[in-house]
């Protein structure tokens, strides 16, 4: 409008003002350009430290249940040993169980043997004192 109204010297300053702010425009573009740059590096940077972030998340919760199996393993262990020490014991107990039940069951088949032989010489005995009393009546019937 100024040109149309042959206001050139109000058209001209203008125009002054401008070119005098046109550099600065021009640097605020660049440094603009260079913020935009920036902000995109450090978004850039932060997703990779946000990746970084959550995969060492993902590591530590992974060591701990390491760890906690580890401990876990280490207490069945220490059980195990207690409960093998416990079977060991029980390994003697029963051994030394077996050993009274034998030694009671040879007990017993030595009575019975040593009835057995009292039975038997209990027999011999009389069969003995027949024989002894066969041989007395025949030395008297003949005697006679």
């Amino acid at each position: 409008t100024l040109l149309t109204e042959n206001n050139e010297d109000e058209a001209l300053k203008l125009a002054q003002y401008i070119a005098d702010k046109e550099p600065l425009l021009n640097k605020q573009k660049d440094h603009c350009k260079q913020l935009a740059s920036h902000e995109e590096k450090v978004q850039q940077t932060l997703k990779k430290m946000v990746s970084k972030l959550e995969n060492y998340k993902t590591e530590y919760h992974m060591l701990k249940a390491t760890d906690n199996l580890q401990r876990v393993q280490a207490k069945l262990i220490n059980r195990s040993r207690g409960v093998v020490s416990q079977f060991g014991d029980m390994q003697d107990s029963l051994a030394r169980i077996r050993g009274r039940q034998v030694q009671f069951s040879d007990q017993i088949e030595a009575v019975e043997r040593v009835d057995s032989l009292l039975a038997g010489s209990e027999v011999n005995d009389l069969s003995h004192k027949l024989s002894a009393k066969n041989v007395l009546d025949r030395v008297r019937s003949v005697s006679q």
